[in-house]
């Protein structure tokens, strides 16, 4: 297909899109939820206002092609916008910005990252987000909107992006301490239990740290390049909050990398318990089975259906066999106790 060809590509999270309006400045703010993309676009955008429009579900290829020709959206942020299976990334283009990252969320049991996109538009007079599925990340945001606690009222468009991207990157943080707290959990049970149940645990727990460090990597050089770059969108004064969230991210990194090495550590040494535990039972067996071969030589020549038989004649015959069968028996365990084989 053409470029700008708006194709969903990902997950089918919503079967109905949902939106979220804001028109605030520092005097006035005002919150409408329309139903329909017909009542969307019949809310009035009034002069001095910045507009912040919120939308659940980027499955909706029609609806969000509608928003994307109101506010003259080039077609291949639309269809970035559509495209969920992208890496995060910061393009500029005649007006205003997009950005787009990944939103974490962590399940206990089975442990599980799941990452869903979060595709941001900002010019100086409105923001649009664009979300796969609902979550309560932008509630505090709305919240100290309405009530007026917020900075973001007096402020202009990117500080209200600062305060979007900064929730999301925050909320990997919860992740990554659920994780750590996961795995010392785990190193605690594995130097008791050692029936081999823990391998899956360690790599479904690297697997969600690699999706993570897929998710942070990219994130870290678009907001490098947002933070860097003479944006005209961005305020001397907001850049620092910017440089904020480009070390949260490095601090992320870092500590999730630090997990990795750990993790890996305690399966090396959990492996390395698995196979001191096998080598015992085998070092076992192999002693058991040492010790019959002897026994079983004896028992076998006298097992033998000759008829002329020296020994069988013996009056203390019997008496002497097991007499010799003890006193081998004794010599090599005290040989295997000698050598500290057992």
């Amino acid at each position: 297909m053409p470029p700008g060809s708006l194709v969903h590509i990902g997950k089918k999270h919503t079967e109905k899109p949902v939106f979220s309006w804001f028109s605030y400045n520092a005097a006035n703010v005002s919150q409408q939820n329309p139903v329909t993309v017909d009542e969307l676009l019949a809310l009035p955008r009034i002069s001095g206002e910045i507009v912040w429009l919120d939308m659940i579900g980027v499955n909706h290829v029609d609806i969000i092609e509608t928003i994307g020709q109101s506010f003259n959206l080039h077609p291949l942020v639309m269809e970035d916008i559509c495209n969920t299976e992208q890496r995060p990334k910061f393009e500029e283009f005649s007006g205003y910005t997009f950005f787009t990252l990944k939103r974490s969320e962590y399940t206990h049991l089975p442990s599980y990252v799941s990452l869903t996109q979060v595709s941001i538009v900002f010019s100086p007079d409105f923001i649009l987000t664009f979300r796969e599925e609902a979550s309560p990340i932008f509630d505090t945001i709305r919240k100290r909107l309405l009530s007026g606690a917020s900075r973001a009222r007096t402020k202009k468009s990117d500080f209200l992006v600062y305060l979007i991207i900064d929730s999301i990157v925050d909320s990997y943080f919860d992740i990554v301490e659920k994780i750590s707290d996961e795995i010392e959990t785990i190193e605690e049970k594995m130097i008791i239990d050692t029936d081999g149940r823990f391998v899956s645990m360690f790599q479904r727990l690297k697997r969600n740290l690699t999706y993570l460090l897929k998710a942070l990597y990219p994130l870290r050089e678009a907001l490098s390049k947002l933070e860097k770059r003479d944006n005209p969108l961005l305020e001397i004064q907001t850049i620092p909050y910017y440089r904020d969230i480009y070390d949260h991210t490095v601090h992320l990194i870092e500590s999730i990398e630090n997990q990795r090495d750990i993790l890996s550590g305690s399966m090396d040494v959990y492996l390395s318990s698995l196979n001191n535990r096998m080598n015992s039972i085998m070092k076992v067996l192999t002693i058991i089975a040492t010790v019959f071969i002897p026994l079983s030589f004896f028992a076998s020549v006298y097992g033998m259906n000759f008829r002329y038989f020296p020994e069988l004649q013996w009056r203390y015959g019997y008496l002497y066999f097991w007499i010799l069968i003890i006193v081998i028996l004794i010599i090599m365990m005290f040989h295997f106790k000698k050598k500290k084989w057992m």
